[in-house]
């Protein structure tokens, strides 16, 4: 068990050396697979950044859910050059929702957001300081198949998410530009379409849960970009009427 906390919470320290250099890193799914209306529910985990999230069940079939996503990390490369790199994204969404008797849940939401990204680089050289920054529309479709027990919950989200970039500004050469694939990124729709499982266990109304997937850019042209997803947190559900 103590091999296990150290290595969870080790998790951004591991991965942010991956982040300091993308523009897109792909936020955890928000899969809150409710019963019945009233049902609330909300979760926190760390990995591919920092995840805060929230859903409730308007009807017996509606809900809507808001995510709150943050990562910041930094790449030490040698040789006094250092890369910062830092995102935050906000989205909200609506779904329907439905749960047999025997636990089977499917949903499917779809909802929009925006953010933006800075990315930092320095060296000792004289005037090599370097920014990079971008604000960012989101929209996402994510559907979602799988089991909802009292204490067990295992989910399959098939996410598809679109991009779109506005208001790049930077201070990188051309040549920095094109090695870290941030050439226009604000003339594309990037697509990306980005699998989830996410596995739940614990009491009934407060369970672990691990979330892992990849995210498959659709467009051919050239993104920095991190496309693993991985996350580990809590989550809470309350309310909801029998």
């Amino acid at each position: 068990m103590k091999i296990s906390i150290k290595f969870f919470l080790a998790l951004p320290g591991l991965t942010a050396s991956f982040y300091s250099c993308s523009v897109y890193i792909p936020n955890g799914a928000n899969t809150p697979m409710f019963s019945r209306k009233g049902e609330a529910q909300i979760n926190a985990s760390v990995g591919s950044g920092i995840n805060i999230q929230g859903a409730y069940a308007v009807t017996d079939h509606f809900g809507i859910m808001a995510n709150g996503y943050y990562t910041n990390s930094t790449e030490d490369s040698g040789s006094n050059d250092t890369r910062k790199g830092s995102g935050q994204l906000f989205e909200g969404g609506i779904g329907y929702y439905n749960k047999s008797g025997a636990g089977l849940a499917f949903e499917t939401y779809a909802g929009a957001g925006f953010g933006s990204v800075s990315i930092d680089r320095a060296t000792s050289a004289p005037l090599a300081a370097t920014k990079f920054e971008a604000s960012a529309v989101k929209f996402f479709i994510q559907p979602t198949i799988g089991y909802s027990g009292k204490n067990f919950e295992i989910g399959l989200t098939p996410r598809l998410t679109m991009l779109n970039y506005q208001k790049p500004a930077t201070t990188y050469s051309k040549a920095d530009l094109a090695v870290y694939k941030f050439v226009d990124i604000d003339q594309t729709n990037w697509m990306f379409f980005e699998p989830m499982l996410t596995i739940r266990g614990g009491g009934e109304r407060l369970k672990g849960q691990i979330q892992a997937g990849h995210s498959f850019k659709i467009n051919k042209e050239e993104l920095g970009y991190s496309s693993g997803i991985f996350n580990v947190g809590i989550i809470y559900k309350f309310g909801g009427s029998k």
